[in-house]
């Protein structure tokens, strides 16, 4: 553990399987063969990463997993089925009375529902 990790954990209510059932995530603004049918909101959920691990690579990722998994989470509770147009931004700070740096991880997207596209008859 590390030093900055003496904060209460965050969880996450739902199981990321079963989160991963519910919320669809796409980079793009749609969904192929899904028609999007309300915008609910703008999504956003953030993460802090502070190196204090013997492996940063595998800690920075897990808290990569983690800011989207709370923002699908926040897309669920919104009444939404999926995130359009999602990303994942970086931003560096130096964490102050410290000599450590970390990082900001923020996962931001259009929480938005769809439906299965029907295809026309003739088709």
């Amino acid at each position: 553990m590390g030093l900055f990790s003496l904060k209460k954990k965050e969880s996450l209510s739902l199981p990321k399987e079963l989160l991963d059932e519910k919320v669809v995530v796409s980079v793009t603004d749609d969904i192929p063969n899904k028609k999007i049918t309300k915008f609910v909101s703008a999504v956003f959920a953030d993460k802090t990463y502070i190196p204090t691990m013997r492996k940063p690579e595998e800690h920075f990722t897990k808290i990569r997993e983690e800011a989207q998994y709370l923002a699908m989470q926040q897309a669920m509770k919104l009444g939404a089925n999926a995130l359009v147009g999602f990303s994942i931004s970086f931003a560096p700070y130096n964490v102050q009375g410290s000599k450590w740096g970390g990082s900001i991880v923020v996962a931001a997207g259009n929480a938005v529902t769809y439906t299965h596209r029907t295809l026309p008859r003739n088709y």
